[in-house]
């Protein structure tokens, strides 16, 4: 049967990076991830499981959830979600069209996500290719880039050791797949405790005014430090 397996118990939180922070929303955190980035922060997707949904039973999850958070936004992230495009597929099929969710969807892009571009007016997808400071991930296929939905952004984290590689990485990017424009391209500062994040932060604003990319913080290391379920 199709099933949806988190990570990590649903809840609020507010959205601390990309083009909508500051935006209340619904957590789901799924369970699992081909890419494991050796600096992931959120390491304990690859090994926990804390619960698994059928589609109905997900279904009603997400109503009670969003009604207790008050709010119709919801996140999801990972791990990897599109290891689960095809229960997506049928949740979306079955009960977006009535209730008309927001979402953000993050991945690292490495699926074909074009089977719900049906509802992409209603999902911000934010794209974290690690072509940046999270290394260790090699020839893998950024699949998502050959149909590219309506409202996306890449988000790549950098730091000062690996600023002038990643630039090239992401001019690469961009030779290969040119509706990527500038725009499109967010820099993030490496850390996963709220020191490192704003010393990084405080020198990544400084050169980004001398790049054409755009910053995205990352509120909610900022604001919790190292905790989890936020």
């Amino acid at each position: 049967m199709n099933k949806l397996i988190l990570a990590e118990k649903i809840h609020g939180v507010i959205q601390g990076e990309g083009i909508n922070t500051g935006q209340k929303m619904v957590l789901i955190r799924v369970f699992g991830c081909p890419v494991k980035c050796k600096d992931c922060d959120s390491k304990q997707t690859w090994d926990t499981q804390v619960k698994e949904f059928d589609v109905k039973t997900f279904f009603k999850e997400i109503k009670k959830a969003t009604k207790k958070f008050n709010t119709n936004h919801i996140l999801l992230t990972g791990g990897e979600p599109g290891l689960y495009l095809p229960f997506m597929k049928e949740f979306f099929e079955t009960y977006q069209d009535i209730y008309e969710w927001k979402w953000d969807i993050e991945t690292a892009g490495i699926h074909d996500w074009s089977d719900i571009y049906e509802w992409e007016s209603n999902i911000q997808f934010n794209i974290s290719p690690k072509i940046g400071a999270l290394y260790g991930v090699k020839d893998m296929e950024w699949k998502m880039f050959q149909s590219v939905p309506i409202n996306y952004i890449v988000k790549v984290v950098t730091s000062k050791e690996t600023l002038d590689k990643d630039i090239e990485a992401i001019k690469k990017l961009q030779k290969q797949y040119p509706q990527v424009g500038d725009s499109k391209i967010y820099l993030m500062p490496k850390g996963i405790d709220k020191k490192t994040i704003l010393r990084e932060t405080k020198w990544l604003i400084k050169k980004v005014f001398k790049l054409p990319y755009n910053f995205s913080n990352r509120v909610q290391i900022l604001i919790y430090n190292i905790k989890k379920l936020v």
